[in-house]
């Protein structure tokens, strides 16, 4: 009886490190496709958003009437009778008799808002182009591997 561990395996392969890591390098990039391909969708997606936003704020009327929201703030809720002790810690549960949470918003004018989002969208714009670049290398580092592997081992191997 031959010992299992003597035994060879011969798929008809020659498979060398070099093979092996150019395997391992198109599996990495496959993935990377994937990721890259999310970022782009979500590049494009915040590029829309933005124009979005920079069309609603060149049909406001009045320079004065845009909001913007800051989030949450605690003003002093005026039923309160005792003052919050300084210099201790407290969570927003503690301090509810103390301070009403309410939407914190303030008044901006409307070139300021104007001038942020074209800032923010040509940011945006300006990532997209780049992450589009490291894209088309990517996948021609890609097609290229797949090629020397599909030209050495034929269609003993699967890369798709």
């Amino acid at each position: 009886m031959a010992n299992i561990r003597d035994a060879k395996y011969d798929l008809g392969l020659d498979m060398t490190v070099d093979d092996q890591k150019k395997i391992g390098k198109f599996t990495n990039l496959h993935y990377k496709q994937s990721l890259y391909e999310q970022k782009i969708k979500m590049l494009k997606e915040s590029i829309s958003n933005i124009d979005s936003s920079i069309d609603e704020a060149s049909l406001v009327f009045d320079p004065n009437d845009v909001m913007l929201g800051i989030g949450t703030c605690l003003p002093r809720n005026s039923c309160a009778q005792e003052h919050v002790p300084v210099g201790e810690e407290h969570t927003i549960k503690q301090l509810s008799p103390f301070y009403a949470p309410s939407d914190c918003f303030f008044s901006v004018d409307t070139e300021y808002v104007e001038e942020s989002l074209e800032q923010a969208r040509n940011e945006e714009i300006k990532n997209l182009s780049k992450l589009e670049l490291e894209y088309k290398n990517l996948v021609s580092e890609k097609k290229k591997l797949k090629t020397e592997l599909y030209a050495k081992f034929g269609n003993r191997i699967d890369l798709n």
